[in-house]
């Protein structure tokens, strides 16, 4: 299957500075998801409402797996150019949150959320003919 007929929707973003930024933020997320567990890139300290907030996350049982795959089914997606709509609406709860996390909690990691925002905008931006149905006034079924 090409590549062209992965990626749904009616505008087809092309060329090389498409392609490098879907593969350095999928890859950001292929890595952040098992890194969670692993440690290998360690955690800077949180600030005690950012470890409260974590702690809660892991302790809940499901939360934190949930968002965990989500960023690697993301990721994976991102890379491979396939559902791409679909990878970012998927991730978009995600990288609301990390961005909110860092903005409230632990401003340390503020411009790294905000560069994720920022990758998920142009890329949402360059699949909006895909998103415009979802804004339509009419359901249609």
């Amino acid at each position: 299957m090409s590549q062209g007929s992965m990626e749904t929707g009616s505008h087809k973003p092309a060329g090389w500075p498409n392609r490098l930024l879907r593969w350095l933020f999928g890859l950001t997320f292929i890595f952040a998801a098992p890194n969670h567990y692993l440690q290998v890139i360690q955690d800077p300290p949180m600030p005690p409402a950012a470890a409260m907030f974590h702690h809660a996350l892991t302790a809940s049982g499901y939360i934190f797996q949930l968002v965990v795959a989500a960023e690697f089914a993301g990721g994976v997606l991102l890379i491979t150019g396939a559902w791409m709509p679909f990878a970012l609406i998927l991730l978009a709860p995600v990288i609301a949150n990390i961005f909110c996390f860092h903005l409230f909690l632990a401003p340390g990691g503020l411009p790294v959320a905000a560069i994720l925002v920022i990758a998920e905008l142009i890329l949402a931006w360059q699949y909006r003919n895909s998103f415009r149905p979802l804004f339509s006034m009419g359901a249609q079924g």
